[in-house]
């Protein structure tokens, strides 16, 4: 009996696979081909998975892992109202989840992005409750202020990793590794100690690595063009917006999320960074440097009001590089991540460069805006050139702007940095900004004032 039940099993899938191949994707213009993404590279077992999704969803409106909206509603409600003692109501990230679940359920989102993007969203309700247990258990912890921090804004793909890197190298300070605030491993009730954090030895590490290993496997596509851009490892230093992605502020998902993509752009996010602030301070808890925190991330130019008020003492760093370099790379990024979240040729890259260019423009702005107060003595702007053609001289100018003891240890970290880690060490992303539906003209005149200021004239 059990025979004849995999049998049939079996022709049902054969069957299935054969029709999948009959379904093809939507129907394009000849001239318009290009600009849809090619699904990325996945196993050979998700692409059949992904044939049967496809068949399920064509014929069906079934989806073989459903994400069950409402269910996530309701769970991630409980958990915002069984949290407030600690993080405070959170009606407007109730709403992010709203939105995204919507746009994950409507647009043509594959099988593997349903799948990660659930994943994501359970996993940040169970982070939210564990690190509000342990403010209960150690509720002086709530009192822990990050005081003396460097903060790298600027555009993403201006030499902001770089920067952090460069940072990050001086003993005295610290500075985020992915491992403590991915949600790729389990959130530990007690946070790394200083030894576990600089050896990695630590339980959060390794599990993170086999999360790594299992994606890559799975969708190998996804770490080989996405670092490319942006080299990410589980040891490599990364930026806070992996904490403010556990509370829905999910940049990595916008472009092809049209509902959610209005709710990020509305200024004020303070439930994100009141959770930010606990997250640093539960890491704070495991152990404090004995200089200065490092931050980097470019969002919280986007909410540049919210970031400033949740680091009252934090010194911003910010390196410049021409728009026109700048966001057609970001816009590969975003495309080596749609070519895998995305049905294939599901997704028009010409919608890219349009989103990219509205959202710099916004938060730069708010850079311009705040330069012409006083919180200007706050920030400290440099060349990407100078950073990149010159690193010791703009680093030890740094220090001493900053107030940060240099040392001839700091500088030989430095160079041993920058010897094994030669630009295009992790490959070169290869793009073209037509491909993503902007001009290099269209960009120069939406940020006309910002070339002028740090690009032209550098008058910081």
């Amino acid at each position: 009996m059990l025979q004849i039940i995999i049998t049939l099993i079996f022709i049902v899938l054969v069957a299935i696979i054969i029709s999948c191949k009959k379904l093809k994707s939507p129907k394009r213009r000849s001239e318009e081909i290009g600009f849809y993404l090619k699904a990325g590279k996945v196993s050979r077992i998700l692409k059949v998975l992904e044939r049967i999704d496809f068949w399920l969803k064509s014929y069906f409106n079934l989806r073989l892992v459903p994400l069950r909206r409402k269910k996530m509603i309701k769970v991630c409600k409980k958990s915002f109202e069984e949290t407030k003692d600690i993080f405070g109501d959170a009606p407007n990230t109730l709403k992010a989840v709203k939105l995204f679940t919507k746009d994950i359920e409507k647009e043509e989102f594959s099988l593997f992005g349903v799948i990660f993007a659930k994943q994501i969203s359970y996993t940040n309700i169970e982070f939210r409750k564990r690190l509000a247990n342990f403010f209960r258990q150690n509720p002086d912890a709530v009192h822990i202020k990050v005081e003396k921090c460097i903060s790298i804004l600027g555009f993403p793909r201006a030499g902001t990793t770089l920067l952090f890197n460069l940072f990050a190298v001086d003993q005295d300070s610290r500075a985020l590794k992915y491992w403590e605030i991915s949600n790729f491993g389990d959130f530990t009730q007690l946070p790394p100690n200083e030894q576990e954090s600089r050896s990695n030895n630590h339980i959060r590490h390794s599990q993170t690595v086999t999360k790594f290993n299992k994606i890559n496997q799975i969708a190998p596509g996804l770490f080989e063009e996405f670092t490319k851009s942006h080299y990410t490892s589980p040891t490599e230093y990364e930026e806070e917006l992996l904490i403010l992605m556990q509370s829905f502020v999910l940049q990595l998902f916008l472009v092809g999320c049209p509902r959610f993509r209005q709710w990020f752009s509305e200024p004020n996010k303070s439930e994100a960074y009141i959770y930010l602030k606990r997250y640093l301070q539960y890491l704070e808890f495991g152990w404090k440097p004995k200089s200065h925190w490092v931050f980097k991330a470019p969002t919280h130019l986007v909410f540049l009001q919210d970031a400033m008020k949740t680091l009252p003492n934090a010194k911003f760093v910010v390196p410049h590089r021409h728009p026109n370099v700048v966001i057609p790379s970001i816009c590969k990024l975003f495309s080596s991540l749609f070519a895998i979240l995305y049905r294939d040729r599901c997704f028009d890259t010409r919608k890219i460069g349009p989103f990219v260019s509205n959202l710099l423009g916004s938060a730069i702005q708010q850079l311009i805006d705040v330069n012409k107060t006083p919180l200007k003595s706050k920030f400290y702007h440099l060349s990407y050139d100078d950073l990149v053609k010159n690193p010791i001289p703009t680093m030890k100018n740094l220090y001493q702007k900053l107030e940060l003891h240099y040392s001839d240890d700091i500088e030989k970290r430095i160079l041993d940095y920058l010897k094994e880690n030669p630009q295009g060490k992790h490959g070169r992303a290869e793009y073209k900004i037509e491909d993503y539906g902007i001009t290099n003209d269209e960009i120069e005149q939406q940020f006309k004032e910002y070339i002028d200021i740090y690009i032209n004239k550098k008058l910081y």
